[in-house]
């Protein structure tokens, strides 16, 4: 669906050891949501107004969620 959000699962069966989860969006059009690095290529390291990279989930060994950036 054009302009939404989209909620998505991921058949992952989590081993008990720390890991980092990322998801990727596609549009429409076929543009891929960027990696931070191609981003900060892109548009510099000042671009925090429409920052649109793809995003990260770190998740410890206790099985606790913190941003990754």
């Amino acid at each position: 669906m054009e302009k939404c959000l989209t909620r998505f699962t991921l058949p992952w069966r989590w081993d008990g050891k720390a890991a980092v989860l990322q998801s990727r969006a596609r549009d429409d059009t076929g543009y891929w949501q960027p990696t931070h690095d191609d981003l900060v290529a892109a548009r510099g390291l000042n671009s925090g107004y429409h920052y649109n990279g793809i995003h990260g989930w770190a998740v410890d060994a206790n099985g606790a969620l913190t941003n990754a950036g």
